[in-house]
């Protein structure tokens, strides 16, 4: 199976305009697979700069992330890159460019949120870490230190947010339990992004077994962008494609060469 990522004219009140799209083989948007075959896709990049697919949402091997510069070079321009894991999860997720979306532009310095290793509440059960994420969010392409964890045992991460709006923020590779909002403990449902309030924080308890080093940001493009972006990074892992000036680089300009 292959997904091309391509420009395409499409009509918009009349007007042809150029888009950029995921195709695939059959020409059509979305990838159907089934969970027992796994998933084998072939990304084909025939645009004129390099890209990447990030496949949001699954559980899949630290190397078939998707991130450009963190778990793999970007794919350039009318080069290919085969993805191919097993399917731990049914259901309807999406794919997309982690890189620069087309026309964003930086914003302003933004001021959080913050993160800090912290007890996860009453009913959390026994954990065998906490992250710390004691630091503050800055601007790329300033690169942020990586949190760390230990592979096996289960961590608890404190999100604090100090700015006026709620930030989704997104944990590639892993899904979390919800268990404090604004220090009023619950037992929230799976999930890999929980939205941050403003003005307020929450707790998250994660079962570290994916080793690697993963991709953690704000959801919100131009935030990501502007620098609320950093990584999980578990002890051992083999920083061999982390780069986060490069990375940095090509999200604010992504025709710069490689």
């Amino acid at each position: 199976m292959s997904l091309r990522v391509q420009p395409t004219r499409i009509k918009v009140l009349g007007r042809e305009v150029t888009v950029l799209s995921m195709l695939n083989s059959a020409g059509a948007r979305g990838l159907s697979v089934e969970q027992a075959d796994g998933f084998d896709v072939e990304v084909i990049n025939q645009l004129h700069v390099p890209t990447a697919v990030h496949w949001h949402g699954l559980l899949l091997p630290n190397a078939m992330d998707g991130v450009p510069f963190i778990t793999q070079n970007p794919i350039p321009a009318g080069k290919r890159q085969r993805y191919d894991f097993p399917l731990k999860q049914a259901g309807t997720d999406w794919m997309h460019n982690p890189l620069r979306p087309a026309g964003a532009a930086p914003a302003g310095r933004p001021h959080g949120p913050t993160a800090g290793g912290s007890p996860a509440g009453d009913g959390a059960g026994r954990l065998d870490d906490r992250l710390p994420l004691d630091h503050q969010w800055r601007r790329l392409p300033q690169p942020q230190q990586p949190a760390g964890a230990r592979g096996g045992g289960r961590v608890a991460i404190r999100l604090s947010n100090k700015t006026g709006m709620g930030h989704p923020m997104h944990l590639h590779g892993h899904v979390f339990q919800v268990v404090e909002i604004n220090g009023q403990a619950l037992a929230g449902p799976l999930r890999d992004t929980v939205l941050v309030p403003a003005d307020g924080n929450c707790v998250v308890i994660l079962a570290a077994t994916q080793p690697g080093i993963w991709a953690f940001h704000c959801h919100i493009p131009y935030h990501a962008i502007d620098g609320m972006f950093t990584v999980l990074r578990y002890e051992g892992a083999e920083p061999r494609f982390r780069q986060p000036e490069r990375m940095a680089a090509t999200i604010q300009d992504p025709a710069l060469p490689l």
